[in-house]
């Protein structure tokens, strides 16, 4: 039984109010307090409720990242590369003349020896010069043609070699894009239940709405927990603070800029860099589990970084549902 003035709990079958007074009527109910009667919340409300928020922001920014490398790298996959086939300039290179040449060349010589070995006479003589001359010639002309022929075969057969190589290398991406994009879908399925109970954690209507994002939560969670202010709102409250040192440069406010030169804010705003480095870490791990089981055409083991945090979210989750339900059963309403 309850009071219908204060909302006191009272022992059964009592007629006055042991805490304001008030006349009890044995029908009394509960009363559940409203928005309107909501109290201010204390210091260690605003760490509860800010933790929360700074945890889903998180899991937010560490799913973007990764569903971002996870495309990065499918976008790369399964085009087909530009080979350059090498052009051969028919058999007057110099070289090949030269080649053909010096082997012709040595043959002739030897025949020529031979022949002038068993034949006397100056008529065979000369006639021996003309058939070396000829047989020179000839075998030039026979011997370049020949290894032009070798030559050109060996660049078809290192072209059809490297075609046939990336014909491979695209089918298999092919196969590794499908797991990739299977990958990247369960990320956006996380991803999307992780925006809809931020959203019902914001619609407790604790934070102001231009205050919603992970730099403002991580670092007012911060001056909350080091005791530079216990409240959010008045001249020394965690929003005046924040926009003082964001107008005076003291910290930096855009989340781009903060990843561009993460490790300059470390000094001055040493929680948000603590966060990014950790869930920069994790989505490095996690992105390159899922590049590598993709390559090896494997699902998600288990045991693996990327089940574990899927693990977390669910389990970290389940506890920040119950903490709105309870919030929104006492009427918890601060702005």
């Amino acid at each position: 039984m309850f009071c219908s003035k204060c909302g006191k709990e009272l022992v059964e079958n009592v007629l006055f109010c042991s805490y304001c007074g008030n006349k009890i009527e044995q029908t009394t109910k509960m009363v559940v307090p409203t928005s309107n009667t909501a109290s201010k919340p204390n210091i260690e409300d605003l760490k509860e409720y800010f933790s929360y928020a700074k945890k889903l922001e998180v899991d937010k920014y560490t799913l973007n990242s990764t569903v971002e490398k996870i495309r990065k790298k499918k976008s790369g996959l399964g085009h087909k590369r530009t080979i350059v086939r090498k052009h051969f300039d028919g058999g007057f290179n110099y070289f090949l003349w030269a080649e053909a040449s010096l082997v012709v060349t040595i043959i002739a010589l030897i025949v020529f020896g031979i022949i002038s070995s068993n034949v006397d006479g100056e008529y065979f003589g000369l006639l021996s010069v003309g058939t070396h001359f000829c047989i020179t010639l000839i075998g030039t002309v026979l011997g370049v043609a020949i290894i032009v022929i070798i030559k050109k075969k060996k660049i078809e057969d290192e072209y059809s070699a490297l075609v046939s190589k990336d014909k491979k290398r695209v089918e298999e991406e092919k196969g590794q894009i499908s797991v990739l994009a299977n990958q990247e879908k369960q990320l956006l399925e996380k991803l999307n239940k992780v925006d809809e109970l931020l959203a019902n954690l914001y619609s407790l209507d604790v934070i102001y709405p231009k205050y919603r994002e992970l730099i403002p939560v991580v670092t007012m969670l911060e001056y909350l927990e080091s005791g530079r202010c216990d409240e959010l709102t008045g001249a020394n409250g965690a929003y005046n603070i924040y926009e003082s040192e964001v107008r005076q440069n003291i910290i930096i406010s855009s989340l781009g800029r903060v990843i561009s030169m993460l490790g300059s804010i470390r000094d001055n705003q040493y929680a948000l860099y603590q966060v990014l480095q950790h869930s920069n870490s994790l989505v490095e791990g996690m992105s390159s589990e899922i590049e590598k089981l993709a390559e090896s055409n494997y699902a998600i083991a288990k045991n693996s970084k990327t089940a574990a945090y899927y693990s977390q979210i669910a389990a970290d989750s389940t506890k920040i549902s119950a903490y709105i339900d309870s919030c929104n059963f006492r009427g918890i309403k601060y702005i």
